[in-house]
């Protein structure tokens, strides 16, 4: 009989015991759903892909690095590696990639700083302007 109330004051014991411990309320913005390492709150430019950073390293959430990204506030500008000089022309049609305001091969198919319709042969740059 001794061992039956010694369990039964254990097991009354138990019950004192408060179970409605507070659980505070998590904002939805603070969790990281895409597993990239930022939060909503953070300023995750989309926390359903994580392929996106945040605003501070990409200011145009477009992908590209802010460091790479010609222009960190149009998603659709060029990015460095292909265009040199973010000219908006890309790197293969650039006369001079380290020169903004260069000619374009379709205006100047030599790149000798001569436009087409005002070279003599725009397949040599040493030849002369129309005059």
């Amino acid at each position: 009989m001794k061992t039956y109330l010694l369990l039964a004051g254990l097991l009354v014991g138990c019950g004192d015991k408060d179970n409605s411990e507070s659980v505070e309320a998590t904002d939805p913005l603070d969790i990281d759903d895409d597993g990239d390492g930022f939060t909503e709150n953070d300023g995750d430019c989309d926390d359903s892909d994580s392929t996106l950073l945040n605003i501070a390293d990409d200011g145009d959430c477009d992908g590209v690095l802010t460091a790479d990204d010609c222009d960190d506030n149009d998603p659709t500008s060029t990015i460095v590696a292909e265009d040199g000089d973010c000219d908006g022309v890309l790197t293969a049609d650039d006369c001079d990639d380290n020169d903004p305001t260069s000619t374009v091969v379709a205006d100047d198919g030599d790149c000798d700083g001569v436009l087409t319709a005002d070279d003599c042969d725009d397949g040599d740059s040493t030849s002369t302007v129309v005059a």
